[in-house]
């Protein structure tokens, strides 16, 4: 029998695996920062809604993993968080996105993003593909429409 570690270490990776694969699948083919990056939203959206419990899991309990295990998850976290600074540090460069913090617009689009498995039920009145396309709207937007 598996420790209850061994079990939340195993659902932590499987989970974080399929995060880091949407997003490598997202961000291989070209495209302007501001496609790149709703492809990127959308990709994040359809993990964390293809099992919304697993994504509960991965997304708040991985701080309770042992020391070792936490400082693994902790550098996929904050490689997976560098692939969207990048897109967004790319979109700023070269003037899709208006100018912004990379670090705080990551931030703010991934706490967003992370929320969705707290709320989202399947039998709701939201397929996982237009959450997704709604989702990318927003993150495109809210980085390309001058500030008020």
């Amino acid at each position: 029998m598996a420790s209850k570690e061994d079990v939340l270490g195993s659902i932590v990776d499987r989970v974080a695996s399929r995060f880091e694969a949407a997003a490598a699948a997202a961000t291989e083919a070209p495209g302007d920062p501001d496609v790149v990056l709703g492809r990127l939203v959308r990709a994040h959206v359809r993990v964390a809604t293809a099992d919304v419990g697993e994504a509960q899991v991965f997304i708040h309990e991985w701080r309770h993993l042992s020391e070792a295990r936490r400082a693994a998850v902790l550098a996929r976290r904050d490689a997976y968080e560098a692939i969207f600074r990048r897109v967004i540090a790319d979109g700023i460069a070269t003037g899709s996105f208006t100018m912004t913090d990379p670090a705080i617009a990551t931030t703010f689009l991934l706490t967003a993003l992370n929320g969705i498995p707290t709320w989202y039920r399947t039998d709701g009145p939201l397929s996982p593909a237009e959450l997704a396309d709604l989702y990318a709207d927003l993150a495109v937007r809210s980085l390309t429409e001058a500030s008020r």
